[in-house]
């Protein structure tokens, strides 16, 4: 099965605790959102930045900003999935620098018509920041966002939801993210 895949990184959060916008924080000398961005671009025909702050970050990627503001990562989703012409979104945070192309393959070779969505898991936690979403769901998260709930855990049990459990081999660290300046100093 060929597979039309469009990939969003996630960069619109408002860094509250880092202080400092997460996207363009240097971390081993390259800025955050490179981390994601390489990766996808490999696995992608079409790769898009969710951001809401269009005026003065420049990236190889274009820009989508938010059709519904101020509802959090499911509102990049929603705006992906609104314009998307790829039969599946795979999503990445923007600050995940550990995150490895063997975690997306993995991603990749499960995706079936079965599922409307695929979500890793590690250690039983899901990891809902990494998913694939199939673009037959629009209407399902238009519902939501009708009724107020913006927790994309919620979409799980509205669709056909496959867990896909993570091996150690993909690293724990995959799954990190740099929020505070603590963080930052951790990893590095």
């Amino acid at each position: 099965m060929m597979i039309n895949l469009m990939g969003l990184v996630l960069a619109g959060g408002k860094s509250q605790r880092m202080g400092t916008d997460k996207a363009k924080l240097v971390f081993r000398e390259k800025e955050m959102l490179l981390y994601s961005t390489e990766i996808l671009s490999k696995f992608c025909k079409t790769l898009y930045i969710s951001t809401n702050d269009i005026k003065e970050k420049q990236y190889l990627f274009p820009l989508l900003p938010d059709y519904i503001k101020n509802i959090g990562p499911l509102g990049g989703i929603y705006s992906a999935l609104r314009i998307m012409k790829d039969d599946y979104l795979i999503i990445l945070p923007c600050d995940t620098p550990f995150v490895n192309k063997e975690l997306i393959s993995l991603l990749i070779k499960n995706i079936d018509i079965e599922y409307d969505i695929l979500v890793p898991s590690l250690e039983g936690k899901l990891e809902p920041l990494f998913a694939v979403f199939s673009k037959k769901i629009l209407p399902l998260v238009e519902n939501q966002i009708q009724k107020k709930d913006y927790k994309i855990r919620s979409l799980f049990s509205l669709c056909r939801t496959k867990e896909i459990v993570v091996d150690d081999f993909i690293s724990k660290h995959c799954f990190a993210n740099i929020n505070t300046p603590k963080d930052k100093k951790y990893y590095e």
